[in-house]
């Protein structure tokens, strides 16, 4: 439904709501009430309930606050406070002009075959976008774990990754300088690392070890991926293996509210 769809509704004596929009069934909601939990959790919580039925389109904004203060009967205030408390929560996010719009869902990770970040996106249903920052020749640190061969050079990817046109992780890329012939027109192409070497050079990266650790957007993150400086972000480093020679090191970071790492444990 379009967020700015009208619907009607109506009231009945036990302190129900019942909505309804044109084209979408009768939804029974709970009004907002001046006992029990402060206004703006309880509108928060109808919120968060029509956001986890799909309701809104992650492509469009939310209605606005004066219409949602319409909507509900209440104050423009307590629906700042409530969109203040889902913004916290990782659901929606404030864009400065635009309005408040719906956070794609979180790419949940656990034990799993080994994916590009492409495949990862398509198999959670999400549209996969690069935007390619830049592609560079460069001398590899002394430490890199990478197998560079005699020249010891390599190139250096920077890309934004976007799930359904949201944002969702800054990846810096590295791996041998003579890997990286047409490289720079095959991702603004069709973004995917693992799909170039594959088809340029024939290599199939079939293993890889991950590191995960929390750590803080920093000013590059944070303009990439419409963050606050400090937000907590994922940090995920990837060395990925084609056969036994390391030819990929990737440091990924990743917005918190849009990863989450799933552990299956049996004692």
């Amino acid at each position: 439904m379009s967020p700015n769809q009208p619907y009607l509704a109506r009231q009945d004596g036990l302190g129900a709501t019942t909505i309804e929009v044109p084209g979408v069934s009768p939804r029974t909601r709970t009004v907002l009430r001046r006992r029990e939990a402060p206004r703006y959790r309880q509108l928060a919580d109808d919120l968060r309930a029509r956001i986890q039925d799909g309701e809104f389109s992650t492509a469009d904004p939310m209605p606005t606050e004066a219409r949602l203060s319409a909507d509900y009967h209440t104050s423009r205030i307590t629906v700042r406070h409530a969109l203040a408390l889902l913004e916290h929560e990782g659901l929606v996010h404030r864009e400065q002009g635009r309005g408040s719009f719906i956070r794609p869902r979180a790419i949940s990770v656990g034990p799993r075959r080994l994916t590009s970040f492409s495949e990862e996106l398509r198999e959670h249903g999400l549209r996969s976008v690069t935007r390619l920052i830049s592609v560079e020749q460069m001398a590899g640190p002394a430490d890199i774990p990478l197998d560079l061969g005699r020249s010891g050079l390599c190139v250096r990817i920077v890309r934004v990754r976007r799930a359904d046109d949201h944002p969702i992780a800054l990846q810096t890329s590295w791996i041998p300088t003579e890997l990286g012939d047409g490289i720079a027109a095959a991702l603004a192409d069709h973004g995917s690392l693992y799909e170039f070497l594959r088809s340029r050079h024939g290599l199939e990266v079939d293993s890889a070890d991950e590191t995960y650790r929390v750590g803080r957007a920093d000013e590059a993150s944070s303009r990439e991926l419409d963050l606050e400086v400090g937000d907590p972000v994922f940090i995920v480093v990837r060395v990925g293996f084609a056969g036994a020679r390391r030819v990929e090191l990737t440091h990924s970071i990743v917005g918190g509210a849009d990863y989450e790492v799933h552990v299956h444990l049996r004692r």
